[in-house]
């Protein structure tokens, strides 16, 4: 069984006040969480409603239910790092870019990544994520 994760972020000014939101799409309901910060930027709200999913994921006990998770997003930071090896390479490079520099939300990426990790190596559990332009028309972007 697959469970579509929807997550969006975004701040006022790059920094500024922001948000983050992700919507699950279960068999029988929607949820939706949510959160914001008062200083923050774009690409750590992203990130931060990954992170924020798969924390839900794990408290809700969906990493026992489904065997794939789907996670969309608008974000290609957030989808290229994952599904380019982008976060690998950081990981293993003491979480420095190519050029040493640290890497930006390193702490968020941290987190994501190693919830990722458990998750799968305790389960059979899947991760597939999507680049989805939110911009477009779909019956999803109205609660965003």
């Amino acid at each position: 069984m697959k469970l579509r994760v929807f997550t969006d972020g975004s701040c006022s000014g790059n920094p500024g006040p922001g948000g983050w939101a992700a919507m699950f799409n279960y068999p029988d309901r929607t949820e939706v969480i949510s959160g914001h910060e008062l200083e923050t930027t774009n690409n750590r709200m992203e990130l931060m409603a990954v992170k924020e999913a798969l924390q839900s994921i794990v408290s809700n006990g969906d990493q026992l239910r489904y065997e794939l998770i789907e996670i969309h997003s608008d974000s290609a930071y957030v989808v290229n790092a994952i599904t380019k090896g982008w976060t690998e390479q950081w990981k293993k490079n003491g979480w420095r870019t190519k050029s040493g520099d640290i890497v930006k939300n390193c702490n968020l990426w941290s987190e994501v990544i190693v919830r990722m990790e458990v998750i799968s190596k305790l389960t059979k559990l899947e991760f597939i994520f999507y680049f989805f332009d939110f911009r477009l028309p779909f019956k999803n972007n109205l609660i965003f």
